[in-house]
């Protein structure tokens, strides 16, 4: 942002990339949506639990601190790779960047607009942070580089196994 204030109270700088690119086949993207119920959902990318700069610290505690999230960008580069590759090979319905808010946010996005698709989901906690911020680090971590999918039952361990060949980590 260039002007950093807003009603005489000043905004955080707001950084913002655009990037441009073609695409051969309009009819084969993917939404954020989820479109069936029943699909298994996926998540690609690791959650390290980072909280620093988080809306989570932002909104629960009040606290604007910490580092933010690193971006590892050889990981971003397989990642973005990877889904390309599922989208091509029309292995994923839906897709979602995994960033404000965390998984928790990422999940109720995805049903927004879905048509009373919701999602039932099992966590593994994040292990790299102490003991009292495991649920919040899972849930509200805005890790760089992971993107949710939802995937037709049918096609999860093809799934699992190309992020596995990608070097890409998934559950």
């Amino acid at each position: 942002s260039l002007y950093n204030e807003t009603e005489g109270r000043a905004i955080y700088p707001t950084p913002v990339l655009g990037v441009v690119g073609l695409l051969p086949d309009a009819s084969r993207t993917v939404t954020r949506v989820f479109r069936s119920a029943g699909d298994a959902v996926v998540v690609l990318g690791e959650n390290r639990g980072e909280l620093g700069g988080s809306e989570y610290l932002a909104r629960v505690c009040d606290l604007v601190a910490g580092q933010p999230p690193v971006l590892d960008l050889a990981g971003e580069r397989a990642l973005q790779t990877l889904i390309v590759s599922l989208v091509r090979d029309e292995l994923v319905r839906s897709a979602h960047d995994c960033s404000d808010g965390g998984l928790a946010v990422t999940l109720a996005e995805c049903t927004f607009g879905s048509g009373g698709i919701g999602v039932e989901v099992t966590l593994d906690g994040v292990r790299t942070v102490p003991a009292a911020f495991i649920e919040a680090a899972t849930l509200f971590g805005e890790s760089a580089s992971r993107i949710v999918v939802s995937v037709a039952d049918g096609a999860v361990a093809q799934v699992l196994q190309a992020a596995a060949a990608a070097g890409v980590p998934a559950q």
